[in-house]
C-alpha cells in the first residue's frame, strides 16, 4: 500500500491510498457475527485514523495556510480548531457491506476507497469496528481495533505510480462497488 500526497488545497484534489483498502469481518472471539449484522450490514461501521508508524500518535499537523488574526486589543482571535488540521482526508467512517469473496461466501467487507493523505511519511492506518447497537437506550460498543500494516506518501515527483488493482477489488468491482481500479488495456 503507497499514496501520492494530496496537499492542503481547496480544490478537489485527491491522491486516493493504492490500492483501496479493503478490511473483511472475521469474527474471533467474543465476537459474534450474527444474522442482524448480515442482514443489516450498516449495524456496522469502521472508523479510520491515521496513526505514527509506531501506532503512539494520531497525525494532525499545523496548516500550512494558518495565519493567527488579532483583534484590536492584540488578542488572538484564532482558535486552535482553525490551527490544526487533519492529515487524513475521504470518508472516515464506513458502513459495512454484505459482499461474495473470491469464494463465492457472503462476508461483511469495508470497503475504504476514499482516503487520501496530506503529508509525505510513514503511516498506519488505526481501523476500529463498531457495532451499532439495537436500542437507542445502548452505546455503540468497539468490538475489536487494529492497525494496518506500515504504508508510505509520497511527494508527486517520487511516487512510484498506481500498482496493479488486486482480484479482490476487481471481484467487488465486478459486484457493482463503486472502488477505482486500474485495468489493463494492453
Amino acid at each position: 500500500v503507497h499514496a501520492r500526497m494530496c496537499g492542503f488545497s481547496k480544490i478537489k484534489d485527491r491522491r486516493i491510498i493504492d490500492p483501496p483498502i479493503i478490511v473483511e469481518v472475521v469474527p474471533g472471539q467474543g465476537m459474534d457475527v450474527s444474522r442482524r449484522f448480515i442482514d443489516n450490514p450498516e449495524d456496522f461501521q469502521c472508523h479510520i485514523t491515521l496513526w505514527s508508524p509506531d501506532c503512539t500518535e494520531a497525525s494532525i499537523v499545523v496548516h500550512p495556510r494558518y495565519k493567527p488574526h488579532m483583534n484590536m486589543n492584540f488578542h488572538p482571535t484564532s482558535t486552535a480548531a482553525d490551527k490544526y488540521c487533519q492529515c487524513l482526508v475521504g470518508n472516515q467512517v464506513v458502513g459495512g457491506q454484505v459482499l461474495q469473496d473470491l469464494d463465492g461466501e457472503t462476508k461483511i467487507f469495508f470497503i475504504l476507497n476514499d482516503l487520501s493523505v496530506r503529508v509525505q511519511g510513514d503511516f498506519r492506518l488505526r481501523l476500529q469496528l463498531v457495532c451499532m447497537p439495537e436500542s437507542s437506550d445502548t452505546p455503540p460498543v468497539v468490538a475489536d481495533t487494529q492497525f494496518s500494516e506500515i504504508f508510505t506518501v509520497f511527494p508527486a515527483k517520487n511516487f512510484p505510480g498506481v500498482r496493479e488493482s488486486t482480484e479482490l477489488a476487481k471481484h467487488f468491482w465486478r459486484q457493482g462497488v463503486p472502488i477505482q481500479i486500474k485495468r489493463d488495456f494492453s
